[in-house]
């Protein structure tokens, strides 16, 4: 007995779920204006809305055009291995995607088509584990369920005049099990850097050798790709007094709720005196007006939202600069309590 699915030709994924997408994507717009407006010589602005439109739809038709190269599956096997191969190239282009510079209408269009996609990926990453154990109806129930979910993009990239990026069919295959082989879909590029000098001058330093665990909480260093997006993003003006000469982060995730943090720390050139850090953090805090210098836990710093909606705390010792990015104000607490509990020196 066969059953029918159907793979989609054009998809873009994201590296993480939604959410740790967005707390990372954050932690690199944070950071692109940390030796700018941290230090006075102003912020990048964002996209024009036809330059958004023309950068998007040029990402949608490469990573279209990449995706009809994959090979039509003929059974349950090569299924796996065929949507292992839509996740591995979906991956890259929705990280394009989502670094977009956009802004006002521009950015609703963008922030609500990676949403879309990262529903319709759900689904995607299904049907690898359907057909990585040959559950034929499951890889027919989340072939469809996936399409349905992609169809959702339609009316969002129309809108926005994203015409490359509307969802234009797919083929439709046989997917009986003919043997029991399975793909290995581990994210490629999940090896975190130790030491690394980059082209921005800053170095990535991995975090996870310097940062004594805390109870509650697992974290572990940023991959390479990440990595170089984060310390490429750094580069420093000749003329800001203050720079960055290293970095690094950690993807904190906690055992209990799962919810994920993202915590960024940066070498200064300098050590600031108590005035340069109230500048440096309010050059941080940007506009948010719900900026609130407190104590969290045993750390002095300053709490705030970032213009995504993310809750953050910000804090200057000596010559590091820390900074946690997540979801709400309760995740980010328990992580810089639980980090700082265990590494006072920092």
């Amino acid at each position: 007995m066969t059953s029918q699915t159907t793979i989609p030709d054009q998809h873009i994924r994201r590296s993480r779920q939604v959410n740790a997408r967005r707390v990372f994507a954050a932690g690199v717009t944070l950071v692109l204006t940390l030796s700018a407006t941290a230090c006075g010589s102003g912020s990048k602005a964002g996209l024009s809305s036809s330059d958004f439109v023309k950068q998007a739809n040029a990402i949608c038709t490469d990573v279209r055009a990449q995706m009809k190269a994959v090979a039509a599956p003929k059974d349950v096997a090569g299924a796996a291995t065929a949507y292992g191969e839509l996740l591995k190239i979906s991956q890259a282009g929705t990280d394009k995607l989502a670094a977009l510079n956009a802004s006002g209408d521009a950015k609703t269009t963008r922030d609500n088509l990676v949403d879309a996609i990262d529903a319709a990926n759900t689904q995607l990453k299904a049907a690898v584990k359907a057909a990585q154990a040959k559950d034929e109806a499951g890889l027919t129930t989340a072939g469809d369920a996936y399409s349905a979910k992609l169809q959702k993009l339609t009316p969002i990239a129309t809108a926005g005049g994203l015409t490359e990026c509307v969802p234009q069919g797919g083929a439709t295959t046989d997917t009986t099990p003919v043997d029991t082989t399975t793909v290995d879909t581990t994210p490629a590029d999940t090896t975190p850097l130790d030491t690394t000098a980059t082209s921005s001058g800053v170095q990535y330093v991995d975090p996870t050798s310097l940062v004594t665990a805390w109870d509650g909480q697992t974290f572990v260093s940023l991959n390479e790709k990440d990595a170089k997006a984060l310390t490429d993003s750094l580069a420093s003006n000749p003329s800001d007094p203050v720079k960055v000469v290293a970095a690094g982060a950690l993807d904190v995730t906690d055992t209990a709720s799962k919810a994920e943090t993202l915590v960024l720390f940066f070498e200064l050139d300098r050590t600031l005196s108590d005035s340069d850090v109230k500048l440096f953090l309010g050059g941080v805090v940007g506009k948010a007006t719900d900026a609130n210098y407190t104590t969290v836990g045993s750390t002095a710093g300053v709490t705030y939202t970032t213009p995504d909606g993310l809750s953050s705390f910000a804090t200057v010792h000596a010559t590091t600069a820390i900074i946690v990015i997540g979801q709400d104000s309760g995740s980010v607490t328990t992580t810089v309590t639980g980090l700082f509990a265990a590494n006072p020196t920092l």
